[in-house]
């Protein structure tokens, strides 16, 4: 059943409600036990890009997420997005723990595409990033159900303290459950891009889903409501007219179709829909501080409409910052306060001095044997000119 979504609601909440929270945390350290077991997603049409969608997801194993459909298809365009990946374990946008990981197959719930392409469309004259942000999030939908499938799995890299993935309750939630205390992990961009908080929250059964009247974090999409170890619902969306998010639950065939999944076993899927996406389409660029000190700089994404976004990030010795390059962008670096240089990553090395970036550190830029082709490493690197 669908329940209209004002985004604008969603907006106003985090000043009229959530700062008063005290059960909210923020998980700090991607190595924190309490980290693992999560993910930052984000995907991307690539003729909207740099607009991203961003949501939370859940590992079920170490090479399948759960997350909402309305993350990973487009209702408006009645498709999935070009390019989706993860970054397990994110706690913030200048610590990337240790790279993303992309997805290389879908399973979104049948009756979730149903439902959205019977939804009245917004109109096209708006502008097309913009829409296709917001179509995918208007209503809200119990079956707003998805799997992700990763291009090769999770290791200790990412997670120290070894592997976490949760396990999808069996039980008839809505019958059994009256109300319930659990635990949600998201990554709400009100309080910082890719930044993971977790947070305890009560539940109780409303309609075919589950509500909370005191769980405060924003934009939750594709959280999971976990409780025991045990994933007994997740966030789809948060009811503007009064403030309450809510989750969807898992109905027995879907939890065993979903098991099945997991096994590689995708003969006679009824449930969910498979799509198969390209992963080697598109460069991303790791920008890595090989500098004793910490640094500060401006990266730059040039869309095909001459729209320029600038996004500053501070990065720690040794630490790295990641930005998308699609084919509708060029790649482009600088400090704060100074004029933007552009560069063209190519399969050979080559250098960007002082001369090509003045006043800035010195920057090298050589191909990354990294996840995926097309991948491209930027070292900063020792002293400043």
């Amino acid at each position: 059943m669908f329940r209209a979504l004002y985004i604008i609601g969603i907006l106003a909440f985090s000043s009229v409600l959530w700062a008063g929270s005290e059960s909210i945390q923020e998980i700090k350290d991607w190595r924190n036990p309490q980290a693992a077991g999560f993910a930052h997603l984000e995907a991307y049409n690539e003729d909207t890009y740099p607009a991203t969608f961003q949501c939370s997801a859940t590992f079920l194993s170490p090479t399948h997420l759960l997350t909402t459909a309305h993350c990973v298809y487009s209702g408006e365009l009645s498709k999935v997005f070009d390019q989706i990946y993860v970054f397990p374990s994110r706690v913030g946008v200048s610590r990337i723990s240790p790279s993303r990981i992309y997805v290389k197959r879908l399973y979104v719930s049948k009756a979730y595409i149903r439902e959205i392409a019977k939804v009245e469309k917004p109109s096209l004259k708006r502008d097309k990033a913009k829409l296709e942000l917001e179509s995918s999030n208007l209503w809200a939908s119990s079956e707003d159900k998805a799997i992700v499938e990763l291009s090769q799995p999770v290791n200790s890299s990412y997670w120290p303290t070894g592997f976490k993935g949760y396990k999808i309750s069996k039980q008839n939630v809505l019958r059994n459950l009256r109300e319930s205390s659990g635990r949600v992990h998201s990554y709400p961009k009100a309080y910082g891009e890719g930044s993971l908080w977790q947070e305890d929250c009560d539940m109780f059964p409303y309609n075919h889903s589950l509500e909370s009247s005191n769980c405060s974090i924003e934009r939750i999409s594709g959280a999971s409501f976990i409780k025991d170890g045990q994933i007994l619902g997740m966030f789809v969306s948060i009811l503007a007219e009064d403030f309450t998010p809510l989750l969807s639950v898992f109905k027995a065939e879907e939890v065993q179709e979903i098991s099945n999944i997991l096994r590689g076993n995708l003969e006679g899927l009824k449930n969910f829909k498979k799509f198969d996406l390209s992963v080697e389409s598109f460069n991303y660029i790791r920008y890595l501080n090989n500098c004793q000190e910490d640094i500060e700089f401006a990266s730059y994404v040039f869309d095909k409409y001459q729209n320029i976004k600038e996004s500053i990030h501070s990065i720690k010795s040794g630490e790295s910052y990641y930005s998308l390059r699609t084919k509708a962008n060029f790649g482009f670096m600088g400090f704060p306060n100074e004029e933007p240089q552009n560069f063209e990553p190519r399969a050979e090395s080559y250098n960007l001095d002082a001369s090509v970036v003045p006043r800035l550190y010195k920057v090298s830029l050589e191909p990354e044997y990294a996840l995926q082709s097309g991948e491209f490493l930027v070292k900063i690197c020792g002293t400043k000119d």
